[in-house]
């Protein structure tokens, strides 16, 4: 494993990618808030806003979750055929 490798896959690497994911999700929230402005209410823009944020936090906590787990080492499969 190479130096970039490591540190990619470190704690600090799955921080970014999880904090990226949530802020591309935000401003896909801010796009639908901005784009909904004249043809719906108040109330149903921000209730789009937040599961657009609920979507991208869960989905960023996922993501670092997954990240934050060590990979598990192949292992070998017992040999069937006697000898």
């Amino acid at each position: 494993m190479t130096l970039i490798t490591a540190a990619f896959l470190s704690e600090f690497g799955g921080i970014a990618i999880a904090g990226a994911f949530f802020i591309v999700f935000c401003l896909v929230a801010y796009v639908a808030f901005r784009l909904l402005k004249r043809s719906a209410k108040i109330a149903v823009r921000l209730l789009v806003v937040l599961v657009i944020l609920a979507v991208a936090a869960s989905g960023s906590l996922a993501l670092y979750s997954f990240l934050k787990t060590p990979a598990k080492p192949a292992t070998k499969s017992r040999s069937t055929r006697e000898r």
